[in-house]
């Protein structure tokens, strides 16, 4: 069932990829008044191009003051942001990874308040890239994902068993020793904040209690602690 619902969500990404780039529509306030900020900033991301809109990213990634940075992304268009946020997940600088990371749950859960389809269309397109057929390695994406899920409880309810299946045998198993640290990440990321959705698998992460690789193991030791404080 999990294989079935990861081919069927790669399917829709595919019929709505394209999703991405429709233009953004203006937000309105409690009030009714224009977000002023976020006009601003989405008038400056329109008329920058692509390119110009990375580096852009890329400085606010490295802002020594990350905390605004992270906001100040959040107010730019979450359709052209997340384009280049994708490419810097798997940045061979650790601290802009793990930013982008960071930034990509924001801007993804943002947008799921607003557009929750072009919210999953995001999620899509993180599962594609942890699938055989993408061609890759889907470096930074189930960190991502986890990410994502922990600052989205609607999309943590729909996605939250998905993210789980890639580190089960019997489900979507990342077999790279890498990739599977990235799995345990995103499910340790997302036991921080909604231990409810991981409490049941709970005997598959015990699993990684005995690998070989110490990372592993202090990641699964970490998702267990997580659950049993709650549990």
């Amino acid at each position: 069932m999990l294989k079935m619902a990861v081919a069927h969500g790669i399917k829709r990404f595919h019929g709505n990829r394209h999703a991405l780039e429709r233009n953004s529509e203006l937000r309105f306030d409690k009030i009714g008044g224009l977000h002023k900020n976020m006009l601003e900033n989405q008038v400056v991301a329109a008329k920058i191009g692509g390119r110009a809109l990375k580096r852009k990213v890329l400085e606010l990634l490295k802002s020594v003051n990350f905390e605004q940075a992270l906001r100040e992304l959040c107010r730019l268009p979450a359709r052209r942001v997340v384009n280049p946020l994708f490419s810097f997940l798997c940045h061979s600088d650790e601290v802009i990874k793990r930013r982008a990371v960071t930034a990509m749950g924001a801007v993804t859960a943002e947008l799921a308040s607003k557009d929750p389809e072009s919210a999953r269309v995001i999620i899509r397109r993180l599962m594609w890239n942890l699938n055989d057929e993408s061609g890759g390695i889907g470096w930074g994406s189930p960190e991502a994902l986890g990410e994502i899920l922990a600052s989205s409880e609607t999309l943590a309810e729909e996605y939250s068993r998905i993210l789980i299946s890639y580190a089960r045998p019997d489900g979507n198993y990342q077999e790279h020793k890498l990739m599977q640290r990235g799995v345990l990440w995103g499910i340790e990321r997302l036991s921080q904040v909604r231990p409810e959705l991981v409490k049941d698998e709970e005997p598959y992460i015990k699993a990684y209690l005995k690998s070989q690789d110490a990372c592993l193991r202090e990641l699964a030791a970490g998702i267990i602690e997580h659950l049993q404080s709650q549990f």
